[in-house]
């Protein structure tokens, strides 16, 4: 409860926002109101609703909003995907896709994959992948066990420790944090123009740096065709409900 707060509080609701597509990845910008939103490239329904999960939940969730994921909580769904997710010690698993930040707090075993902007794992977490990370940057404080393909820094704190392979184009690592895996440093010339290295938001703001609100630095896949349209994703309250009903 208290991310989602924060979240909101960081970005007004009356000020717009950029919209990443869950089907196309096609961006286009919304009131920041806007509850729902149509692609303009494919015409996909999109939920931009935000969702805090305080109790165990199997449904699949697709928002653009935030989500949530409490302690009492977990997300068992084959997949999760939305804007912001902040992961505050519940449980996590499936397919993980975060057109902005992850920000984890627990320990969980991901088996689809993580794609996100920014991944931040807290100190005393354990994060597991069984396929690769992709992410603009990651900053490790606590335990990452998975391959990770990072198009900015990688950066791995005191008591951090990164298990895995890593293609990257620069990893730091504070004394006393430890890498076991190997690591290929991609040439920034082989990268696009005009694209600059990327430090995670936190380390950015321990050092009293400008923290950007840039759209994603890595592009996301997109979603397999459905024969049918994305239906209205049901509030928490219900998620609840049908979860507890028989």
């Amino acid at each position: 409860m208290a991310a989602v707060a924060k979240r909101r509080s960081a970005s007004s609701r009356n000020e717009p926002r950029s919209v990443s597509c869950i089907s196309c990845s096609r961006t286009h910008t919304v009131p920041g109101i806007a509850q729902s939103t149509l692609c303009p490239g494919c015409g996909t329904s999109i939920v931009l609703r935000d969702f805090d999960i305080q109790r165990p939940c199997s449904l699949p969730i697709e928002t653009r909003g935030n989500v949530v994921v409490g302690r009492a909580g977990s997300a068992n769904s084959v997949q999760l995907s939305c804007h912001n997710l902040d992961v505050e010690g519940g449980k996590i698993a499936g397919k993980i896709r975060c057109s902005g930040d992850f920000n984890f707090e627990g320990n969980s075993h991901v088996t689809g994959g993580i794609t996100c902007r920014h991944l931040h794992v807290q100190l005393n977490s354990d994060l597991r992948s069984i396929h690769p990370i992709v992410a603009a940057s990651v900053y490790a404080e606590g335990t990452i066990a998975a391959d990770i393909q990072c198009s900015g820094t990688i950066v791995i704190g005191p008591k951090g420790l990164l298990r895995g392979d890593v293609l990257a184009r620069s990893v730091q690592i504070t004394p006393g944090g430890s890498l076991e895996g190997s690591t290929q440093i991609v040439n920034p010339s082989h990268l696009p123009k005009g694209s600059k290295p990327t430090l995670p938001p936190a380390l950015l703001a321990e050092r009293g740096e400008e923290v950007p609100n840039e759209e994603l630095a890595v592009a996301l896949p997109p979603e397999p065709k459905k024969g049918s349209s994305i239906a209205p994703l049901p509030s928490s309250s219900d998620s609840a409900k049908q979860e507890s009903s028989p």
